[in-house]
């Protein structure tokens, strides 16, 4: 059985430091893509997780709002201090190193 690839949209995880009314977040963005309008999630940071693992958690709390079933990839790409997350069906190996 051959895999189908299907076009999706990555998931930005974005830090934002504390202000004078509200705790460090990370906020979970994806950009609307065809019928599918924009998407945004902030959670609180949790200071016994590492940045990455917050990161990740944004991702993952993001996938089961909007797309439950799936699973956020333990590997991001990072640019600008930003992180873009991928993911894959519950059913898949999500620790797989990249080819």
């Amino acid at each position: 059985m051959t895999d189908i690839i299907t076009p999706r949209a990555a998931i930005r995880t974005r830090y934002y430091g504390a202000t004078n009314s509200s705790g460090s977040r990370i906020v979970a963005y994806r950009e609307g893509a065809f019928d599918i309008p924009a998407q945004k999630l902030t959670i609180g940071y949790h200071y016994e997780l590492n940045s990455e693992e917050n990161h990740h958690e944004a991702a993952q709390q993001f996938l089961l709002k909007y797309n439950h079933g799936n699973t956020a990839s333990r590997k991001p790409l990072v640019f600008n201090g930003d992180y873009y997350w991928t993911w894959v069906h519950c059913d898949k190996e999500v620790n797989a190193e990249p080819v």
